[in-house]
């Protein structure tokens, strides 16, 4: 997979762990006259602990289909990335 695009945004070290989603852009659709321009990547999940040095990176597996965004995820993520 090759990473079109990536955006920064700073860690917010006052807590003692952060949950971040996270989606490496592979391409992008621009917009038309119907629809807004779109990112097209791979959804991920990463929680780090800034006490212990620890990290879980997990990518998110959703059901595949049109209408499917907001619906719970096909496989439950890990407590590890901030699933419960």
């Amino acid at each position: 997979m090759t990473i079109a695009a990536a955006s920064a945004v700073p860690w917010n070290r006052s807590r003692a762990a952060t949950d971040r989603a996270v989606l490496p852009v592979c391409n992008r659709a621009a917009s038309s006259a119907r629809t807004g321009a779109a990112a097209i990547g791979h959804p991920y999940r990463v929680r780090i602990d800034f006490e212990s040095g620890r990290y879980g990176f997990c990518e998110v597996v959703e059901r595949a289909g049109e209408g499917m965004i907001g619906i719970q995820p096909l496989v439950p993520l890990s407590p590890l990335c901030g699933g419960m």
